[in-house]
């Protein structure tokens, strides 16, 4: 989950870990001991794909860097020099100006977490 959105807070994980467990179907059977269910990684971190939208918004990203997410929204960024980025999602939404400098190189691919 943090690595789709690392500015998650404590509060936050906890809830997400809490609505997508699986049940457990004798919980009858053990009161009090299993809580919201068994952990469900891989429905938390889609839970996080589809529910926290990213935002790049007045910013230069460099380096090599990959932004998963199901709503992605840049505004007025900047590609710097040599940097890769690769863009997975399922709606991009470019505002205002979005610049690539030389030998910046930006891959977009459609991505769905269900």
């Amino acid at each position: 989950m943090l690595s789709v959105d690392p500015n998650l807070s404590p509060t936050n994980v906890k809830s997400i870990i809490q609505q997508t467990a699986d049940p457990i179907t004798d919980a009858a059977n053990y009161p009090g001991l299993v809580g919201a269910g068994r952990i469900n990684a891989f429905k938390a971190v889609c839970y996080t794909y589809n529910n926290y939208p990213l935002t790049l918004s007045n910013t230069t990203v460099s380096g090599t860097n990959t932004y998963t997410r199901n709503k992605i929204t840049i505004t007025n960024t900047t590609l710097a020099a040599n940097s890769k980025v690769a863009i997975k999602t399922g709606y991009l939404k470019i505002n205002g100006p979005f610049k690539a400098s030389a030998g910046g190189y930006l891959t977009i691919s459609n991505y769905t977490c269900n």
